[in-house]
């Protein structure tokens, strides 16, 4: 059902890892994601989403964006944490610095992808992977339930995304700032859920497996984790392809009950209306 990664950060060709060897390390101070801006700390999306950071000599970088699903369970794209020998460490936070300090840092345990998932060729129906925490996050921090059936979302409706991607596809401007953004739904189709970039709005370079959020009047529901450009695109501003987390509950119950985490919830949209 499923296999164990003791090892993460490959990059594919798909809106994912870290720096770049020309302009990439240019700290920008505007809105990240494409289009987005900069979450406040009292916002929710600051109290659920994370960043995997890696190591680049003495120098951190976020090279993947992911969903607290429960106190010591993260839920992000299998791509991100596939194929290196390092784990990544986790940081909540709505600033980022290439030196965050190791009492920032959250510490991973274990990496669990479905067994179907390889690099060597990619389906991306099964890019997703869930991160076991050593231990579980402080009491500030609060895990977003997952949303049981992807029938419960609408063509058209605007949805939330969050990450600590790159705010220039072009010239490879990094963030300095957790960002947010809202974009349309136009497409639900078997694993995939598709939203439209073409405003120059969505994930790029550093988003990818994290979330896409529906608002709720009871908080906010993950729905999809960050997959890459739709139809292989080869930049950020066409369309975005989401996995749609209701076709993996199989999936990340039994994950959750091998990593023996404290299992997410998952929940239909009018029970938190």
């Amino acid at each position: 059902m499923f296999k164990v990664i003791f090892s993460s950060v490959l990059c594919l060709g798909l809106i994912s890892c870290g720096p770049k060897t020309t302009q990439s390390n240019k700290i920008s101070d505007d809105g990240s994601i494409l289009g987005g801006l900069p979450a406040e700390a009292s916002d929710d999306v600051a109290k659920s989403t994370v960043a995997l950071i890696g190591m680049s000599g003495m120098d951190t970088y976020a090279f993947c964006t992911g969903t607290l699903i429960s106190p010591d369970l993260i839920v992000t794209a299998a791509h991100c944490v596939s194929g290196n020998l390092v784990l990544p460490q986790i940081y909540f936070g709505v600033q980022i610095s290439s030196r965050i300090t190791s009492e920032e840092l959250l510490t991973v345990q274990e990496i669990v992808t479905p067994k179907e998932f390889t690099l060597d060729s990619y389906n991306p129906y099964y890019d997703v992977a869930l991160i076991k925490l050593q231990k579980p996050v402080p009491t500030d921090k609060v895990p977003v339930p997952i949303l049981k059936d992807s029938r419960d979302l609408n063509l058209g409706e605007e949805v939330l995304l969050a990450g600590y991607g790159i705010v220039d596809d072009i010239n490879q401007i990094r963030s300095s700032t957790l960002n947010k953004v809202d974009v349309p739904i136009v497409k639900i189709k078997e694993s995939l859920i598709v939203t439209d970039q073409t405003t120059r709005k969505g994930a790029c370079n550093g988003d990818s497996g994290g979330p896409a959020y529906l608002r709720t009047k009871q908080g906010l529901i993950v729905f999809g984790a960050t997959r890459g450009p739709h139809e292989g695109a080869k930049h950020c501003h066409y369309f975005g392809e989401y996995s749609d987390l209701s076709q993996h509950i199989l999936f990340i119950k039994e994950a959750a009950q091998k990593l023996n985490a404290q299992p997410p919830q998952f929940v239909d949209r009018k029970s938190m209306q």
